[in-house]
């Protein structure tokens, strides 16, 4: 497996004091690239030789390992063009061992004379593409953790609840959709979290402000209390925790990744994948970094998705069933003229009933209890029609009913 890295190595010129240095290097003789190149590696061969290229080789012993190292050094009046090409067993071998001719070669004091450029990098091209595939996951991971928790907090207007009209603007200007303003909307939220760059994602989560319903809490506070001087100062203090701008990581996801870390971790995930997405230096360093802090807010992020998939949408669903229940109980009431505090008694005597159904955790056997729940409201409908549509009035009885006592 061959990789090769290419480098340019321009001469450093003196601009403060040109004609001395001129004077001066007429009696000089100066090492070329070459000179520094066979100082730094003894052993070096060389495999052909002209006025403006040269080609050498290298045995390069790199602890137990063996590699065959070739320099091709090409002069341009007085630009020096290298290539170093190294061959291994792997890949991973060869990126080693480049590593180490790399660092000895800048290390030999071309750098003291020469300007040196890395016009290809093959050490960060194997770093980077072996950090990408985990960039890829975890973007995939944190986005799905937005649109989940956003959605399941603020549902089909899930951003424009927290995030300022400003912020809105400029990343739907980046979601090109045709159509209508229906269409276009769609589109937008299909699209919103696919359009944020790291600095959105910084910003959104973790700059601090005021939503619309703070701004509206706010403001019903201050109306409510127009001379703050009668306050206790327990009040004010609860009124200003309350009221200070919040950030949507506080507000929606500290309770579920506890890191307080974060933020520096994502700023520094930022730019490891800047140099990544543009090809930049990404070195063994950098790679051994970016890779850990992946693996850290991976974990981090998975744990928050599974609490959000088990708990909030648990949480949902039971809160909708609530409200659904109790508006068809108000209705039924509303319909049937009926007391409900005649009913909440009625309940009362049936209560071990529901709990004896709901006690089973077992979805199964709840399933199969429903039936046994419609006979008890059922029973409960019919007590409930013992009483009278008033709550303050007795229960009166007709004549059919005295005869009965």
């Amino acid at each position: 497996m061959n990789i090769k890295s290419s480098y340019i190595f321009l001469k450093k010129e003196d601009k403060n004091n040109k004609a001395a240095k001129e004077k001066s290097e007429k009696n000089t003789v100066h090492k070329n690239v070459y000179g520094y190149i066979s100082d730094a590696f003894t052993g070096i061969v060389h495999v052909s030789n002209d006025l403006t290229k040269r080609v050498c080789s290298y045995s390069a012993q790199i602890g137990s390992q063996t590699y065959q190292v070739q320099f091709v050094i090409n002069t341009v009046v007085n630009i020096t063009y290298l290539d170093i090409i190294v061959e291994g067993k792997t890949i991973y071998q060869a990126v080693r061992c480049m590593e180490e001719i790399q660092k000895i070669l800048l290390s030999s004091g071309v750098v003291n004379e020469y300007v040196d450029i890395i016009s290809y990098d093959a050490i960060s091209e194997y770093y980077c593409n072996k950090i990408l595939p985990k960039l890829n996951a975890f973007e995939r991971n944190l986005r799905k953790l937005l649109f989940n928790t956003y959605i399941i907090n603020f549902e089909s207007s899930y951003y424009s609840k927290t995030l300022s009209k400003e912020f809105q603007d400029k990343v739907k200007s980046r979601i090109k959709a045709d159509g209508n303003s229906e269409a276009r909307e769609i589109e937008q939220r299909k699209m919103f979290f696919y359009s944020l760059d790291y600095s959105d994602i910084q910003k959104m989560l973790f700059e601090k402000s005021w939503t619309p319903s703070d701004e509206e809490e706010k403001a019903r506070f201050l109306s409510e209390h127009s001379d703050l001087a009668k306050l206790s100062d327990e009040e004010i203090r609860n009124a200003f925790s309350e009221f200070t701008p919040k950030s949507d990581w506080e507000r929606l996801f500290s309770e579920k990744i506890k890191d307080e870390d974060i933020q520096d971790k994502i700023s520094k995930l930022h730019q490891s994948r800047n140099n990544v997405a543009h090809f930049k230096f990404f070195d063994y360093k950098s790679y051994t970094e970016t890779n850990n802090i992946i693996n850290q807010l991976n974990k981090a992020v998975d744990n928050a998705i599974k609490l959000t998939e088990e708990e909030d949408f648990a949480n949902k669903n039971n809160k909708y069933l609530g409200e659904a229940l109790a508006d068809a109980f108000l209705s039924f009431v509303e319909v049937n003229n009926i007391s409900i505090s005649g009913f909440l008694d009625s309940l009362a005597v049936t209560g071990e009933k529901f709990k004896s159904i709901f006690s089973s955790a077992n979805c199964e056997k709840i399933r199969k209890n429903l039936s046994a729940l419609y006979m008890i409201l059922g029973s409960i409908m019919l007590d409930v029609g013992q009483f009278d549509n008033s709550d303050s009035k007795e229960i009166e009885l007709n004549d059919q009913d005295e005869s009965r006592l």
